[in-house]
């Protein structure tokens, strides 16, 4: 009895094609046909949507051999898809509720400001539909980007809303699949932000503590500095949060666990999941320094009030960095961040180079921050200069051992009538 193949070929309009799935995204496999139409991911893991749009790819196809007409794309090439009914639709899947895979309001809020300087820009090209939305436009928006002064990372940002959209869209049909937009925007894999060094983040400590107005300044700094908190989370970290029998810190993710009409006000972490880490033995001696408050938040404000974030931002530049800035003057140039740029986010930037420089391995640091990715432990991290000095010392037999013949002609002696070398000093007469 022959074998039942596993993956049959699908007899489309124009052509016969071959449904694979790898690594549970399926791709249509054109290279069995005469005329090896390739093999295509379809970018989904729905087996139904990836037939769907196995037929698009098979029209496209066609078009491309001459063996059908542009016009008889269906639909939207038709009738145009405005800019506005698109992006409704759009914000009505990615407003869906959380266990479906909705986003979070922050970010919805992010995605429509990011959509409004888009349409702006396309209305002054004349642009009124997605099916005008091709790489050509989106290439244009991000040079006006650009001369407007936005940073390169902002232009990944809107560039990745604007594909995911256009992506979202032709899966539902309401675009052709010709109006897919492939184009690379490249991402800065590390950021410029300023690192302070342990001796910066001693001094604003001693320098909060010196006087009693800023003693709430300082305990926030310093959980914030051996916690790499966001100043949000410590803002919101409640003393049910905190073992201190056990020395552990757990941020909880309550979203999933409440229902419609309070999720706006459930606690919530960036990455949607719960993380627990162990206390810093400073950060543990400090709390046993504090007394609960009646709303269980554990830092409060400068009057004892809740933790606003927007208030420790100012106040760690007017109170603390403006008047260190003298101890610690900008070291490179006029476009190189310095002490006085940083920010209280600063502090999680100091507290993944501190575990760095440390040798805490890279998977319990990911851990402690909460990221699923490896990769956003490198745009936190910085080796500042003594510290990469110290590593450096210790590649010190690289080039052979110490007594090495090439190492014994760089002594300082040279044979009579060898010119001096590039750092020798004249004798004085």
């Amino acid at each position: 009895m022959p074998r039942k193949s596993v993956n049959p070929a699908v007899p489309c309009q124009y052509f016969n094609w071959r449904l694979r799935e790898r690594n549970g995204v399926y791709f249509a496999d054109g290279r069995s046909t005469k005329l090896n139409l390739g093999r295509h991911s379809l970018n989904t893991r729905d087996r139904d949507e990836a037939r769907r749009l196995l037929f698009e790819l098979d029209l496209e196809k066609a078009i491309e051999q001459g063996r059908a007409s542009p016009t008889e794309r269906a639909g939207p090439t038709a009738a145009p898809l405005g800019l506005v009914a698109g992006k409704e639709r759009y914000f009505e899947h990615l407003g869906r509720p959380p266990h479906l895979g909705g986003i979070r309001p922050k970010s919805l809020q992010r995605y429509r400001a990011a959509f409004d300087k888009f349409f702006k820009h396309l209305g002054d090209r004349g642009i009124t539909s997605w099916n005008a939305v091709d790489r050509a436009a989106l290439s244009a928006y991000l040079g006006w980007l650009d001369q407007m002064d936005y940073t390169p990372s902002t232009s990944y940002f809107e560039a990745t809303v604007v594909k995911q959209a256009v992506k979202w869209l032709i899966g539902e049909g309401l675009l052709p699949a010709s109006n897919t937009i492939r184009l690379k925007v490249t991402r800065a894999e590390t950021t410029n932000r300023y690192c302070w060094r342990p001796e910066e983040v001693q001094v604003m400590l001693d320098h909060c503590f010196a006087k009693p107005e800023t003693q709430w300044l300082g305990r926030v700094l310093a959980g914030l500095a051996t916690t790499g908190l966001r100043i949000g989370e410590l803002a919101d970290l409640r003393w049910s949060d905190i073992d201190l029998s056990l020395a552990v810190l757990r941020l909880p993710d309550r979203v999933l666990h409440t229902t419609r009409s309070g999720r706006h006000a459930a606690r919530s972490t960036k990455g949607k999941r719960d993380r627990t880490f162990p206390l810093h033995q400073d950060l543990l001696a400090l709390l046993r320094t504090l007394s609960p408050h009646a709303d269980g938040r554990v830092f409060r404000g400068e009057c004892g009030g809740p933790l606003d974030p927007d208030k420790v931002r100012k106040r760690l530049e007017r109170d603390v960095l403006v008047p260190l800035a003298g101890q610690f003057p900008p070291t490179g140039g006029a476009d190189e961040p310095s002490f006085r740029d940083g920010v209280p986010h600063s502090f999680r930037h100091y507290f993944v180079s501190a575990a760095a420089n440390r040798g805490v391995p890279e998977r319990v640091v990911q851990d402690w921050l909460g990221h699923k990715e490896s990769r956003m432990i490198a745009w936190y991290y910085h080796l500042h200069s003594e510290q990469s000095k110290e590593q450096m010392r210790k590649m010190s037999d690289v080039a052979g051992s110490a007594d090495a013949a090439w190492r014994r002609s760089l002594s300082p002696v040279h044979n009579e009538g060898s010119p001096p070398g590039r750092n020798d000093v004249p004798e004085k007469p």
